[in-house]
């Protein structure tokens, strides 16, 4: 499988994202967050280096509950193509009865949507067990 890593500082924006969601909505909803944050990315081809020429854009739009996770839909935009992808930041386990089953998601001052992601890894990954993934291979890409 091919996924977009994030670069440490944008990952560090989502991971603060996570807290304040689930520190916002205790105890009226249980939470669970999802690791790690990378974007599948649907790729006709195992070639990171050609995948990595023809990436010109990566948006993360605002972010919605979905079923039973919050999620954003990522757009990325390619020399002669748009994909869609989507990066879950949080499952509902549980929403308890005395908040009507409301969630509520808020972005803390220092991070706003849509997010464009300048400096990431394409890379090849694999899923190891339930809890355990791995990079296999990976290139940087940078978008100026």
């Amino acid at each position: 499988m091919i996924c977009i890593i994030l670069h440490a500082d944008d990952k560090l924006k989502l991971l603060k994202y996570q807290k304040s969601l689930i520190a916002l909505n205790h105890p009226a909803v249980t939470l669970i967050r999802k690791n790690p944050l990378w974007i599948s990315l649907p790729a006709d081809t195992n070639n990171l280096s050609e995948i990595s020429k023809e990436i010109q854009k990566i948006t993360i739009d605002e972010p919605q509950l979905k079923g039973d996770d919050i999620k954003s839909e990522v757009i990325i935009v390619f020399n002669n193509k748009e994909l869609k992808s989507e990066l879950t930041f949080l499952s509902v386990y549980k929403a308890h009865s005395n908040n009507n089953g409301k969630i509520e998601i808020k972005n803390p001052p220092d991070l706003s949507f849509p997010m464009d992601l300048k400096i990431f890894r394409i890379a090849e990954t694999e899923k190891l067990s339930d809890n355990s993934y791995a990079s296999t291979a990976s290139v940087w890409k940078k978008i100026k």
